[in-house]
């Protein structure tokens, strides 16, 4: 046993490898302000380039507002892509941050990525 993954790590790590289909997701807008997304049936695609030494990770499925503390416009579409973008950078940001984290922590590629 190397360590724990702490909640993010954790949920990275299922959601990496295909064990999380639904799961929440909080936007976070400062001020005590933030959107929870309810992300449903997920799945996962991973791409490795040994030639680039990049490996992409492909996120698909659908979401859910379950929670808003936020004034934004839920009721059109400039509002719904404005949330929308703001997933992709948190969840990119997320996934980079705990690979990266947990790959110098525990020195494993517990990701199965390479």
């Amino acid at each position: 046993l190397l360590g724990y993954l702490n909640e993010d790590q954790s949920l990275v790590y299922n959601l990496v490898t295909g064990n999380a289909k639904t799961w929440l997701l909080k936007l976070d807008y400062g001020n005590d302000e933030y959107i929870v997304n309810e992300i449903i049936d997920s799945k996962v695609e991973t791409k490795a380039s040994v030639k680039d030494k990049k490996i992409s990770i492909f996120v698909k499925g659908n979401a859910a507002i379950a929670e808003v503390n936020y004034d934004c416009k839920l009721d059109s579409i400039k509002g719904l892509d404005n949330i929308q973008k703001k997933m992709n950078k948190t969840l990119e940001k997320l996934i980079k941050d705990n690979i990266k984290k947990t790959i110098e922590e525990y020195n494993r590629d517990i990701w199965k990525l390479r």
